[in-house]
């Protein structure tokens, strides 16, 4: 049995149909036999059945990158690339803290390559990124500064996690894969390891 930390952000549990899917993920963890804590900004995780994880909610003294703004009860969102560097450094900063606190941790497994990938990073655990078609397509295409920040976040993942092409549901390309990836080559000695899944 294998100890998974899941990291959720704001965007990632912003309305029920993505909850649901945070929540398939923890119960698909769990019923594997693994142990699983779920860290997450909802501010009342308790209401949703993650099939008995541990819900962790790390305390933010910063605003809430997001892709789309929407509400976040208890929480001012902003969008990612609005959000100052050094606001973005205590985010990643707060939440891996909240995180190393849960380690040692066979995996860490972030949600979206920003903020997710530097946050588990951050932590020093081997960590798994899911990325998704919002952060890449809302915040992150042609801006050059979080383009690199992404890139330089999932150098040291052990897996990326992506979908097929871009969907209504926000799921990459494989234009995205290229560029998270740095277009199929190696990144520090070592090849990239994607795993495509399917939307969702």
């Amino acid at each position: 049995m294998a100890l998974i930390v899941q990291k959720f952000g704001g965007t990632s549990v912003a309305d029920a149909q993505k909850i649901h899917r945070a929540a398939k993920r923890a119960i698909a963890a769990k019923e594997t036999g693994h142990e699983v804590v779920v860290a997450c900004q909802d501010p009342a995780p308790e209401r949703f059945d993650l099939g008995g994880a541990q819900v962790v909610r790390p305390q933010l003294d910063t605003r809430l990158p997001v892709f789309v703004v929407d509400r976040y009860e208890g929480l001012e969102p902003v969008l990612l690339q609005e959000m100052p560097l050094d606001e973005r450094e205590r985010y990643v900063a707060l939440n891996a803290a909240a995180l190393k606190e849960l380690l040692p941790a066979d995996l860490v497994f972030a949600n979206h390559v920003l903020m997710g990938a530097p946050v588990a990073a951050a932590t020093g655990a081997r960590f798994g990124v899911k990325a998704h078609g919002s952060e890449l397509e809302y915040s992150m295409r042609g801006n050059v500064e979080l383009e690199a920040w992404g890139a330089a976040s999932l150098r040291n993942a052990h897996a990326v996690f992506v979908g097929p092409r871009v969907t209504e549901a926000g799921e990459p390309s494989r234009g995205d894969l290229d560029l998270l990836l740095g277009h199929g080559r190696a990144i520090g000695g070592h090849r990239r390891m994607a795993l495509e899944l399917a939307p969702g």
